[in-house]
């Protein structure tokens, strides 16, 4: 995410500059950014967990080369990262 010279990000500078409904918008957005990584990350686990390699390159492909080593090495909920696996 991009920051300004502080350090504060978009949703921080809504929040502190009393821009109540940018603010729940940015929040609404960050939400479900980070539902999409954890349900790519899931279907990731089990395409790995199942030894379907096919699917896994398919997820890979799909999902992009910055994107992808994000969710490779999440650990949601404390486990453990897909290289682990």
């Amino acid at each position: 995410m991009a920051c300004e010279g502080r350090g504060y990000i978009a949703v921080d500078l809504a929040e502190r500059g009393g821009h109540v409904s940018t603010f729940e918008f940015l929040k609404k957005a960050e939400f479900s950014k980070e539902e999409t990584r954890e349900s790519l990350h899931y279907a990731l686990r089990e395409a790995v967990c199942s030894g379907d390699s096919q699917m896994v390159q398919t997820l890979l492909k799909d999902i992009g080369k910055v994107e992808a080593q994000s969710i490779v090495n999440m650990t949601p909920n404390g486990t453990n990262t897909l290289l682990f696996k």
